[in-house]
């Protein structure tokens, strides 16, 4: 069933994103044409790369603007009014319906960031500047591979790490948003002004959560020698960064764990549709 939904879901947003996608890609390049090509600026003195640029900007913002309101308007619409009591019929579990909204909202945050990188690239490079840009990150030189074996055998594992990372910190942020709307919902009356006062107040409630659990281990831990640091970063350092990694992954995971669990709460035991 959890296919089915990320089906629709996916349909659902991308009928819109993708033709916005593709017009925003095709001003990127008119922009690049107009700025290579002297002759054209020449016979209309500068008036459609100056539209252009605009067109651009416009895109651009919209862009964004659309994505995070997609992110918010598919949960609100899809479970906290009336497409709600459809979605809460079908033999689907709470859990399925948070997964299905979180896993197509990263993707189109990802999906977004992409585009920009894309049409950035199309404005600063030429092609063959882009072709060796991302040639490069497929055939690095030899030196370069035995240099990375060689002195950072686990870089893979880090590469990994990194994308995981990545992907709780956007789910984190996304279910923050799901959580706040989710209390918001209990309300009859001023659920956008309750969703934005309980978002501040989850952000605000956790922050203050870390920085107390912070002052107790500082008091509580005991503290190394600065010279036996250095000499286990010198000889394990590859660990310490795996370490390192995976307490932000922690970090991130028990924050996106709370955000979550709430959200389900609130719509397992909590749910006020109107």
């Amino acid at each position: 069933m959890l296919r089915k939904l990320l089906k629709y879901e996916f349909k659902s947003v991308f009928y819109l994103l993708l033709p916005l996608y593709a017009c925003f890609m095709v001003v990127s390049v008119a922009c690049r044409l107009f700025m290579n090509i002297e002759f054209l600026q020449d016979i209309f003195n500068g008036v459609p790369f100056f539209f252009l640029g605009m067109v651009y900007f416009g895109l651009f913002v919209g862009m964004i603007a659309i994505s995070l309101m997609l992110v918010i308007q598919r949960f609100h619409k899809g479970l906290l009014s009336e497409e709600g009591y459809l979605m809460f019929t079908l033999p689907v579990k709470p859990w399925q319906l948070i997964v299905s909204k979180g896993i197509v909202a990263t993707v189109m945050v990802l999906a977004g960031g992409a585009v920009i990188v894309l049409s950035l690239m199309v404005l600063t490079m030429t092609f063959r500047e882009s072709w060796e840009f991302i040639s490069s990150f497929f055939h690095i030189e030899k030196e370069a591979w035995e240099w990375m074996w060689q002195n950072f055998p686990t870089w893979p594992l880090l590469l990994a790490e990194g994308i995981l990372f990545l992907l709780v910190y956007l789910w984190k942020h996304i279910c923050h948003t799901y959580s706040a709307m989710a209390f918001g919902q209990a309300s009859n009356k001023n659920r956008t002004v309750l969703s934005v006062v309980i978002y501040g107040a989850e952000w605000l409630g956790i922050t203050m959560f870390w920085l107390m659990l912070g002052s107790i281990l500082n008091r509580v831990s005991f503290q190394l020698p600065y010279s036996s640091m250095d000499t286990w970063f010198d000889r394990h350092y590859q660990i310490t960064i795996h370490i390192l990694m995976w307490v932000l992954l922690l970090w991130q995971g028990i924050e996106l764990a709370f955000y979550y669990v709430t959200t389900h709460w609130m719509l397992s035991k909590h749910l006020n549709l109107q």
